[in-house]
């Protein structure tokens, strides 16, 4: 195991343990490792967003996963915050890590490059995947350690949203901190951290729960598509997962968001660009 990746985990694993701490869940010794894997699963479906063939349309996707990543953690920890008070706070984060010159031109880079067809869509995954694999991990960092913080001092129903703002504003004064994770996750990251083991298994929930309810040609062909996201997903093949995931279309999105599949539904709007 690389030097980088011991570096990343222990980050994660660390805050992740202060958080929880803060919350006095204590009791709950699983819970650390639940929430940095929700940012780690996460991290690794954020890398779907290279396969977008649109550019500007990756990028959108990638804040869609990371405000369904904060989502879920706040569910974890029954926080109280709103929908659109959390994508919001992504977009506040991702465009503080998007103001670091090296990942600005790296993404920005890699998404131009899918004017050119071919080669230069090839070259465009070569270039962003890591990228956004780091900067979900550092944007996951943040997150986590901003509730940290706020939570020494209050409990879960006692915190607003104003207390979160102003919690990531003073993480994101750390800046050697939230470079140093998002350094070593990126340096570190190999295609097996895009880990869909836990995707597959909330396909296969919602491949059965569409074949149910389907009566259309259409949505025929698209319990098909989620199937075979499914297969994709089983053997690791990221590419293969979210181009079956982009044909399933809108409504494999809906399906997924009613069954409260929140893993399947964040790999459908990354598939989709939303």
């Amino acid at each position: 195991m690389s030097s980088n990746r011991v570096n990343k985990d222990g980050q994660l694993t660390q805050v992740a343990v202060a958080l929880v701490q803060a919350l006095n869940k204590v009791v709950d010794e699983n819970l650390p490792g639940k929430l940095a894997g929700i940012v780690k699963v996460h991290a690794g479906i954020g890398v779907g967003c290279v396969f977008i063939p649109v550019p500007g349309a990756d990028l959108f996707a990638a804040f869609g996963n990371t405000w369904t990543m904060y989502a879920r953690i706040n569910r974890e920890l029954d926080l109280p915050f709103t929908k659109s008070f959390v994508k919001s706070i992504a977009t506040g984060i991702l465009s503080n890590l998007a103001s670091n010159a090296a990942i600005l031109a790296v993404i920005g880079f890699g998404s131009a490059l899918k004017i050119l067809p071919g080669a230069g869509t090839l070259a465009s995954y070569a270039v962003m995947s890591a990228t956004v694999y780091g900067a979900t991990i550092a944007a996951g960092y943040i997150y986590m350690k901003a509730l940290a913080a706020l939570l020494k001092n209050k409990g879960a129903g006692q915190v607003n949203e104003e207390d979160l703002k102003v919690a990531v504003a003073e993480v994101m004064k750390d800046k050697a901190s939230v470079q140093s994770i998002f350094k070593s996750a990126k340096e570190g990251y190999k295609q097996a951290d895009s880990n869909l083991t836990d995707l597959a298994k909330e396909l296969g929930a919602l491949k059965q729960k569409m074949q149910e309810r389907a009566l259309t040609s259409d949505q025929i062909d698209a319990v098909e598509e989620i199937a075979l996201a499914e297969m994709a997903a089983q053997r690791n093949d990221l590419e293969k997962t979210f181009k079956r995931l982009r044909n399933a279309g809108e409504w494999a999105l809906e399906n997924a968001d009613k069954l409260e599949l929140s893993l399947a539904a964040a790999a459908l709007r990354t598939a989709l660009g939303q």
